[in-house]
């Protein structure tokens, strides 16, 4: 919801619903527990009292981990929800790239990397990719939220994904709470 939200602009519940198959009841709760986290917000200039629209708060949402068990609990669901929308995006994109016009699938790239690190020069590679996110959001438009887009215009919605994370099995685990501390 948040990434059509993002990349469509505003929408109302029974449009999501519509959009993603789901009923619309789900989908009104979903975006009240967005809104209740600060992703998605009322675009109160849209609707009418019929109609409540929904838009994205951000332009980017990067998930982040925290200490706070209800925060980790949110953050988890939002990072499964995201990187299984993101892989579906990844699928959809290679699939038709044989299909797109050649100055554009010039554009295409796959790469992967794994350095071996501590955990400071993870958060300080993690860091550098952050601060290459933010330029590129300074220099080139994000999608207009409050637009539809307009099919004559040249520009498309170029997607840029990133992933950073411990080679899954091999991070130390966290310490199990004992007995005490639960």
């Amino acid at each position: 919801m948040l990434g059509l939200l993002r990349l469509d602009g505003p929408a109302t519940a029974s449009q999501l619903a519509q959009r993603l198959d789901l009923n619309s009841g789900a989908t009104s709760y979903h975006l009240r527990q967005l809104a209740a986290h600060g992703l998605v917000e009322d675009a109160d200039d849209l609707g009418d009292r019929r109609e409540r629209w929904w838009r994205a708060a951000q332009s980017v949402t990067s998930s982040r981990w925290s200490e706070e068990p209800e925060a980790q609990a949110l953050w988890a669901g939002f990072g499964q929800a995201a990187v299984t929308a993101q892989v579906q995006n990844l699928v959809h994109g290679a699939a038709e790239a044989d299909e797109i016009a050649p100055d554009w699938q010039q554009t295409v790239t796959h790469s992967d990397l794994t350095l071996v690190l501590t955990p400071e020069q993870a958060l300080e590679v993690r860091e550098r990719v952050d601060r290459l996110v933010a330029d590129l959001l300074d220099e080139y438009d994000v999608p207009d939220r409050e637009r539809p887009h307009d099919p004559s215009d040249q520009r498309v919605q170029y997607m840029v994904q990133t992933h950073a994370f411990p080679r899954p099995g091999r991070a130390p685990r966290r310490p199990q709470p004992t007995g005490d501390e639960r």
